[in-house]
């Protein structure tokens, strides 16, 4: 599971955000919130209604050279974090996007 989320990490700041990342740079880490603590910018109500309750953030960090700091998070189920439902990144605090989509071409 991670070897997939640290390839869909890589392939979205590359494709979407211009910016090269090496696989061993990327530590992952967990952590369960119920939806009252998801803020409405990450995930919009009406899909967060669909989604179980509490989830699963798959989340990893990355510094750029100019020292912003990149967050990138897969939401998944949290029984079986194996079944994401969507993914949202953050530059420093700030949405960049999200809904993104879980495929990128992993090639």
């Amino acid at each position: 599971m991670i070897d997939k989320a640290t390839m869909l990490f890589v392939s979205y700041m590359e494709r979407k955000q211009n910016l090269v990342i090496e696989y061993n740079e990327n530590i992952w880490e967990a952590v369960t919130l119920y939806h009252e603590e998801i803020y409405p910018e990450l995930i919009p109500a009406e899909t967060l209604k669909a989604l179980p309750d509490p989830l699963l953030f798959i989340t990893t960090s990355y510094e750029d050279d100019q020292d912003q700091e990149w967050i990138f998070c897969i939401v998944a189920d949290n029984d079986t974090s194996s079944k994401w439902y969507t993914a949202v990144c953050s530059l420093d605090g700030k949405l960049v996007e999200s809904g993104i989509p879980l495929e990128l071409d992993l090639k």
